[in-house]
């Protein structure tokens, strides 16, 4: 079935447009429930690995990249003392991660907007195979690059390096929209197993980070190694879309796609704006927690060093596994707690508190990041916070907080949304790319605020 549209024999299920919204809610409700009464199980677990790995693969790309902050202090550190200084980093080191994320900021919006435009021509299936068989192979072209001495053209290598996770990011809105589009037809409980699979990727990449770190003092190897693996998860999750054809559950409340597209239209701009009007306080909130991002997690976090960190330490703890440890697994740790805590809420009354969550969350809690030990610092902003534990209770309750949130507008959406189920979460991702994209200008100088 087309991403877009249903077969009249799907249609069924849900109610006729002109019903009133909350009727709607309800009806969807119990009919969804009765089509789970007789719903075939998931044999060998197919759906579920599907809607994990789906998930996993939707955020993995971006983080695998982040997370590599060993790799990109060896590669991007002063080649004329050729010593990695985290306490005084070039240029190059510490504007990486606010770079990554300009760059991929045009892109990743006009893709977004296409995407919902016009990706109902292609058939759910092909999309996922389309996007995730291009980022594998860019996957494979980077990582060729992981042993190559890049030291001779270092600022070149930067920007090849920028440019290759910006392609990647062309990408990734095709393929969310896609997720959220095939997410749409299925119970909250398959959406939720997608949730952990996009909750979890980040720590898989931190772990892994961690582990490879273990094997090898190697930087380049480490990297080799780190991004093989990242290759290879891509690769299989491109093999359960190709099979999933074959699932039960997935045919029972997927239909298969009709042959002719020739008919369909995309939905209109008016279409649109009905299904924004009714979700409007999640939005809001998601516009408030993306523009104010940069004063928080990664873009400052990444430059956070230990309190016991010198240039000339031996403890690998404080020079290689704090930034991973503390900063990407500890926080990821606890953005997988938070997701155990999202419950849905189905009036835009209830919702209101989700915006003040966020308000308090981003303005109160976010500046707070900007007076951690993070290096190095050239504007003699305080450092108020210079103990670790000070810094891993601002991050980890910075991200809890997000990540309940987070559950908490993604399971509301049906709720809210009624009949506009799926045009509620192409909204729904096309007004975070473009929040995203505007505040990614921001991270700079936030940075350069230290």
């Amino acid at each position: 079935m087309d991403g877009g549209y249903l077969d009249d024999e799907t249609v069924s299920l849900y109610p006729d447009e002109r019903s009133d919204p909350d009727t709607e809610n309800t009806q969807n409700e119990s009919q969804r429930k009765l089509s789970d009464l007789v719903a075939p199980p998931d044999k060998y677990f197919i759906a579920h690995l599907l809607f994990f790995f789906t998930g996993l693969a939707g955020m993995l790309p971006i983080s695998f990249f982040i997370v590599a902050n060993d790799y990109w202090m060896y590669k991007l550190r002063d080649i004329n003392s050729n010593e990695v200084d985290l306490k005084n980093k070039t240029d190059l080191q510490r504007m990486f991660v606010s770079v990554s994320s300009i760059s991929q900021g045009f892109p990743q919006l006009i893709a977004s907007i296409l995407s919902a435009k016009f990706a109902y021509r292609i058939g759910i299936r092909t999309r996922y195979l389309i996007t995730l068989g291009s980022i594998s192979a860019l996957f494979g072209i980077f990582t060729t690059l992981v042993k190559v001495n890049t030291d001779s053209w270092q600022k070149l290598f930067f920007g090849t390096s920028i440019t290759v996770i910006a392609i990647i990011t062309i990408f990734h809105p095709l393929y969310s929209v896609t997720n959220m589009a095939f997410m749409s037809r299925f119970p909250t409980k398959y959406i939720k197993v997608s949730m952990y699979g996009s909750s979890i990727s980040a720590m898989f990449s931190a772990v892994l980070q961690i582990i490879c770190l273990s094997l090898t003092p190697s930087p380049t190897n480490v990297a080799l190694i780190y991004f093989i693996c990242g290759t290879i998860i891509m690769l299989f999750t491109f093999f359960l879309c190709y099979i999933m054809k074959y699932s039960p559950v997935v045919n029972f409340y997927w239909k298969d796609e009709p042959t002719d597209k020739t008919n369909t239209s995309s939905h209109t701009l008016k279409e649109f704006y009905a299904a924004a009007y009714r979700i409007w306080p999640m939005l809001l909130a998601l516009v408030i927690t993306t523009a104010t991002q940069g004063i928080g997690h990664a873009n400052i976090t990444n430059l956070v060093v230990s309190e016991g960190y010198t240039k000339d330490t031996t403890n690998v703890w404080y020079s290689k596994y704090f930034v991973p440890t503390v900063t990407y697994l500890g926080s990821d740790v606890f953005n997988l707690a938070g997701r155990f805590f999202g419950r849905a809420i189905g009036n835009k009354r209830s919702a209101l508190w989700v915006v003040l969550a966020a308000a308090l969350r981003s303005f109160l809690m976010g500046p707070l990041f900007l007076f951690c030990n993070a290096q190095p610092r050239y504007h003699h902003i305080p450092v108020w916070f210079p103990h670790d534990y000070q810094y891993m209770i601002i991050l980890y309750t910075y991200v809890f907080v997000a990540s309940v949130l987070a559950v908490t507008q993604v399971l509301s959406l049906p709720k809210l949304a009624g009949d506009k189920k799926e045009l509620a979460f192409i909204t729904t991702q096309v007004v975070g790319t473009t929040t995203g994209t505007l505040a990614a200008f921001l991270n700079p100088v936030f940075v350069n605020l230290l």
